[in-house]
C-alpha cells in the first residue's frame, strides 16, 4: 500500500507542476504596455530587450520552468525581468508558497497549521 501511495503522490504533484508551467506559459514574456526605464540617472535610460531566458523554479508541486523576458540597460548593464518581479521571484529560485513552507519549517510550525 504504501508504494501505492507514493507512486500516487509523485504522479498528481508531476501532473501539478506540469499545469503550473502552462498556467505560467505568457505570465513573463511578451511586449510591455510601456519601455522599461533604468532606475540610475545616466543617458540612455531606456532598456533593451534581450530575448527571452528560461527559469527553473522550485514550486509546492515540484520544479516548473518560466520563461520570462530579459532587459539590460545599454548604459550600465543592469538587468531585469518583470515576470520575475510580477511573480514574487526575483534573485530567487524558489516560489513564494514554497518559500512560505521553508519558513513555517525552520520555525517548526506546522505546514498546516499557523506557525
Amino acid at each position: 500500500m504504501e508504494a501505492a501511495e507514493f507512486y500516487v503522490r509523485s504522479a498528481v504533484l508531476e501532473l501539478g507542476s506540469r499545469v503550473l508551467e502552462r498556467v505560467l506559459h505568457n505570465v513573463g514574456v511578451g511586449r510591455q504596455d510601456k519601455p522599461r526605464v533604468c532606475a540610475d540617472k545616466h543617458l540612455p535610460r531606456k532598456m533593451v530587450s534581450t530575448g527571452v531566458r528560461v527559469k527553473t523554479l522550485q514550486t509546492i508541486v515540484g520544479p516548473v520552468r518560466f520563461a520570462r523576458s530579459r532587459y539590460v540597460c545599454p548604459g550600465c548593464g543592469a538587468v531585469e525581468y518583470p515576470g520575475d518581479t510580477l511573480l514574487g521571484v526575483e534573485q530567487t529560485g524558489f516560489s513564494p508558497g514554497l518559500r512560505r513552507l521553508m519558513t513555517r519549517a525552520g520555525l517548526g510550525g506546522a505546514v498546516g497549521g499557523r506557525a
